[in-house]
């Protein structure tokens, strides 16, 4: 069957080289495929050309533009997409065509590209044009086509020595006249951008309908503080303009990888605190396991008067006091964290201390307007960062206001998943109080069940009441909640 038009990866701009011809080059080792690509004004294009050997002048030759947006565009991609086109072709000759075994060889100028589509390790996440790179490399390993790797040096046609040049050297510059000549072609009127598309299997992470090419820390600082989650937030506070962000996300980039996949959660709300898991399932309840209170929230996992997490939080405010006296906190402003922290640990009204220095009372008063309950998020006002900066340039040092606020609030995403995980840890206890609740309700369902069922069961049912009432109510909750589950299905069957 013929192949199928090409898609974006490869417009044909000659084709005087029959397939047959270049499938029995393959399958007896000869055939080659040569690339190269071009860039400019943020926009690049690459050709490639498929040859039976490489002194044969019959060709079959592509062109393309490079998949990305113009942030992305670089030369050094514009020549990956070269080699993604080659091994987009051979992909789809294969599936087309029974080809067991062949052998192709690769010619670029861009040495670097071919060392890692070629390489025994997959590409790193990290690298540049990761997507490009990755989508090439797994058509290759999937290939029962051997690529063998040829570097050739660029840009021979600018030599002034006089010397004939090889035919691989002419036919990089062929490649480079038509990739450029593509280019210009598509400058008159130039398309839209567009990401690599998915496929082979490959996973891909996508934002705003953009691909992301390359997996690197601050990538996920430009997805996570992107304008769209700014304004998902400011539509949640009125005075979201005020908080500090850039001290948010200095501290963010902070975080070892531990607390960078955690923190999230706590500031989205979205850890199973009880009045969540309570909708779950109406066997959860939605008290706090340490001290009962109903409809546990994030909140209340610094708040909750347990004497454990009374006893972490006093010991982190003394730490923390001392730290901010290292740190050259403005005295007045000290007092003012110490004070904010600990009101709001105790849900209390915060009386900010009193200051003869203008930009720290600026500062208690943004914070007082903003509000105290997303204190513990890290939701702190920018003016903070501000009276501080003013008091470490009066003290000539070189760390910034905004250098002080992200490691403040660092310490607090840090205290506040270690709340969270004594919290777990009393969860999984028998002290836990939603526990006690849990099989305080399950013990009530299964003495129900004993009055009604235990003298008149029989068949299968019988046994399930062979144990004493008083050994049954001590087994543990799962193991009780299956006996429910399976009294009720024999006393259905039976009835």
């Amino acid at each position: 069957s013929p192949l199928q038009p090409v898609s974006w990866w490869g417009v044909v701009t000659s084709n005087t080289l029959p397939i047959q011809i270049l499938i029995q080059a393959i399958q007896q080792g000869t055939a080659i495929a040569v690339t190269d690509g071009s860039y400019k004004e943020e926009m690049g294009t690459a050709a490639f050309s498929f040859r039976a050997n490489v002194t044969d002048g019959r060709a079959m030759t592509f062109v393309h533009m490079t998949p990305g947006y113009p942030q992305e565009m670089t030369p050094y991609r514009a020549e990956v997409g070269g080699l993604f086109g080659i091994a987009s072709f051979l992909h789809r000759l294969q599936q087309t065509y029974p080809i067991e075994k062949g052998t192709i060889t690769i010619a670029c100028d861009c040495k670097s590209a071919l060392e890692k589509i070629t390489s025994s390790q997959p590409p790193a996440p990290k690298a540049p044009d990761y997507d490009l790179l990755v989508e090439t490399y797994n058509m290759i390993q999937n290939s029962p086509i051997v690529w063998i790797p040829k570097w050739i040096r660029g840009h021979q046609d600018d030599r002034h020595d006089g010397q004939p040049l090889d035919e691989w050297a002419q036919l990089n510059i062929e490649m480079d006249a038509l990739a450029k000549r593509h280019w210009h072609t598509l400058q008159h009127q130039r398309p839209r951008p567009f990401s690599l598309p998915s496929g082979n299997g490959i996973w891909s992470i996508w934002s705003q309908g953009q691909r992301i090419t390359s997996w690197q820390p601050k990538t996920f600082d430009q997805i996570y503080y992107n304008p769209s989650a700014r304004s998902y937030w400011a539509q949640k506070f009125d005075d979201f303009h005020e908080l500090d962000f850039t001290a948010i996300q200095l501290a963010y980039k902070s975080l070892n990888l531990y607390y960078q996949l955690r923190v999230p959660k706590w500031i989205g709300r979205r850890l199973p605190v009880g009045v969540r898991t309570a909708t779950w399932s109406p066997m959860n309840t939605s008290n706090c396991p340490r001290c009962g209170v109903v409809n546990e929230t994030h909140k209340h996992i610094i708040t909750c008067p347990h004497p454990g997490a009374i006893a972490m939080q006093t010991t982190w405010l003394d730490q923390l006091e001392l730290w901010l006296a290292r740190q050259h906190t403005q005295p007045e402003l000290r007092v003012g964290v110490i004070s904010l922290l600990r009101a709001c640990s105790r849900s209390q009204t915060w009386n900010p201390p009193r200051s003869a220095e203008p930009s720290v009372r600026h500062a208690f008063h943004q914070q007082q307007r903003f509000g105290l309950d997303n204190i513990m998020f890290g939701w702190w006002v920018s003016g903070w960062a501000e009276a501080q900066h003013g008091y470490l340039l009066s003290l000539s040092k070189k760390t910034t206001g905004q250098r002080w606020l992200s490691r403040l609030i660092k310490k607090q995403w840090e205290v506040s998943w270690d709340m969270w995980r004594h919290r777990l840890e009393i969860a999984s206890t028998p002290d836990s109080f939603s526990l006690a609740l849990a099989h305080e309700h399950i013990n009530g369902e299964i003495r129900s069940l004993y009055q009604r069922l235990a003298s008149t069961a029989s068949g299968p049912l019988q046994r399930w009441f062979r144990q004493p009432l008083p050994h049954m109510l001590q087994q543990p909750l799962t193991f009780k909640q299956d006996w429910i589950n399976l009294v009720r299905s024999f006393h259905n069957d039976g009835t």
